[in-house]
């Protein structure tokens, strides 16, 4: 006999998070009643990442399948091979059985998005110091790495190195990579190292890259003593980058990434060359994570739990400039402001980056609302350039896109309105389905 959901009858939304999510909410068993339609909200536990192992590994033919299915339960994690929009709805048949067409299940869970295995090519690549001579082969006159010894401003390394590299390294293969100390004039000379990679048929430097020199070592503090990292408590790197990273780029611009090369003391008299990349967000620099939290929805089809495909945006200044080009390109110039950034027609601002909903912001002659103003703005003008290949459904789940919107009325105020693709690309059709609902 199957347990039922006697709350439901007083609300349609119910969150989860003892380790069996259905016992706070089934109060009686009663085999007489229908199964139930709800929505619900889980985040997977241990238990579950071990169950989903389990139906991944019946799935597996080879070793190494099975070796990828082994490790969500091992990883607490799914991963590109055994995927959560596969298994997470096996997880939910067992633990809402009495569940059906219509429910929907809001679910938190891990993903690893992979290592990022070209960082250990710092470590091995092949390391060499210029000497007088090298500087001499790249030439001895005026403004030149031999006058001095060395490179400075007006005598680049990226100017000389990729040549001299090619005689250096004659038998080079692509993907190669060396690390290139050399002395630099600023004010006085210092030793720098960068990283170039071969492509096959010519060096370049690595992009992105920054070396820690002796100076930056002693700027950190105790890390100076002996220009490295290590593995004692505190001495880590994890405890300086970031705030090295902060000091070193203070105009860094949000999605900005940088590896950083370093020494690390490993015990017993070992040190070693690693790299960490660092990705800063707008506020603050944090290292790459292998594995990533993720909420995604499911759905009850009728027949079982499906990996619901809706896509949800939150617009951003970028979007509002497509949505302020739109109206420019194919309904008026007139409508856009000296500056290329704001229309009235829909009421859309690159710069604030909103909709501004204020009488004469918006064309009241051909739009009743403002509401109806932005449903045009987001269904004609954002989703279509957006997702001009969008299809009517993935999975056999129609598609939907949700769409975050900042406003402005004398009040800033968040709005999402919810559309589905009801003709699909090349040149898609998007129609409103729910909204603006106030977030």
């Amino acid at each position: 006999m199957k347990k039922i959901l006697s709350l439901f009858i007083l609300s349609g939304l119910i969150v989860f998070s003892a380790c069996d999510p259905m016992e706070d909410i089934y109060n009686e068993i009663d085999a007489d009643r229908e199964p139930v339609n709800a929505e619900v909200s889980y985040t997977f536990t241990a238990d579950d990442y071990a169950a989903a192992s389990e139906y991944a590994i019946k799935d597996a033919v080879t070793v190494e399948d099975t070796a990828n299915a082994e490790d969500i339960e091992d990883m607490e994690a799914f991963n590109m091979y055994y995927t959560a929009e596969t298994y997470v709805p096996y997880v939910l048949t067992d633990m809402y059985d009495v569940l059906n067409d219509g429910s929907v299940a809001t679910v938190t869970y891990d993903n690893y998005i992979g290592g990022l295995d070209y960082l250990d090519n710092f470590g091995s690549a092949d390391a060499y110091e210029l000497v007088t001579a090298d500087y001499d082969a790249m030439g001895e006159g005026e403004d030149e790495p031999g006058e001095w010894d060395n490179f400075s401003s007006s005598c680049s390394p990226e100017d000389y190195l990729p040549d001299w590299l090619l005689t250096k390294y004659p038998s080079a293969v692509a993907d190669d990579m060396v690390a290139i100390t050399y002395a630099y004039y600023s004010g006085g000379v210092v030793d720098l190292t960068d990283y170039y990679s071969f492509d096959g048929t010519e060096w370049a430097p690595v992009s992105g890259v920054y070396v820690l020199t002796d100076d930056d070592y002693d700027e950190m503090g105790a890390p100076g003593a002996y220009s490295n990292f290590a593995y004692y408590e505190g001495d880590g790197p994890e405890y300086y980058l970031p705030a090295f990273l902060e000091d070193t780029y203070t105009y860094a611009q949000a999605g900005d990434i940088k590896v950083i090369v370093y020494n690390f003391y490993e015990g017993g008299g070992v040190t070693s060359i690693c790299a960490k990349e660092y990705h800063f967000d707008g506020s603050e620099w944090t290292e790459y994570d292998a594995i990533i939290e993720t909420t995604n929805q499911f759905i009850h089809n009728g027949t079982g739990w499906v990996f619901d495909p809706t896509e949800t945006i939150t617009m951003s200044n970028s979007d509002f400039q497509i949505v302020v080009d739109y109206v420019g390109a194919n309904i008026s110039v007139d409508y856009v402001d000296s500056y290329g950034t704001a229309e009235s027609y829909y009421g859309a601002g690159a710069y604030y980056g909103n909709f501004d909903l204020r009488a004469g912001k918006w064309d009241a002659e051909v739009f009743n609302s403002w509401e109806e103003a932005i449903e045009d703005a987001l269904g004609t003008a954002l989703l279509p350039i957006l997702y001009p290949s969008a299809t009517l459904q993935v999975n056999g789940v129609d598609m939907y896109y949700r769409v975050i919107f900042a406003t402005y009325s004398g009040a800033a105020a968040d709005y999402a309105m919810k559309f589905q693709v009801t003709k699909a690309g090349p040149d898609p059709e998007f129609t409103l389905d729910e909204g603006p609902i106030l977030q």
